[in-house]
């Protein structure tokens, strides 16, 4: 697999005290800025982890960080298979499966009450 596959993802919810440690972070690992928008800056490791931090006015899917300020999430083959196994062991989808286009798709599950876990498929 090429290092331009984004294997996993770390997203953070920063406010203007936070925001400066985390940047700061992404640099010391390594990571390389991709991408800075107001709300948003997102890095990339060597790995291929996407590390994104989300800042004041950023846009992000609702839900996901009612349990805390950081959500992981990993790629997997089969999104609908994977949720459905890990319902059935009782996580709960907090969210729908969202398609914003037909090669991508997400989701956010809670693994437990304090645990908050995103999943997605490429392709």
């Amino acid at each position: 697999m090429g290092k331009d596959i984004i294997h996993k993802r770390v997203s953070f919810k920063c406010d203007a005290s936070t925001d400066p440690i985390l940047e700061k972070f992404a640099t010391v690992i390594g990571a390389k800025q991709i991408l800075n928008d107001p709300g948003l800056s997102l890095h990339q490791t060597g790995d291929g982890t996407l590390i994104q931090i989300f800042g004041t006015g950023a846009c992000y899917p609702d839900n996901i960080f009612d349990k805390g300020h950081t959500v992981m999430s990993f790629r997997v083959g089969d999104l609908a298979g994977s949720v459905e196994k890990l319902v059935a062991e009782g996580a709960t989808l907090i969210d729908d499966i969202i398609r914003p286009c037909g090669t991508y798709a997400y989701c956010h599950l809670a693994l437990t009450d304090d645990i908050i876990v995103g999943l997605y498929q490429e392709g």
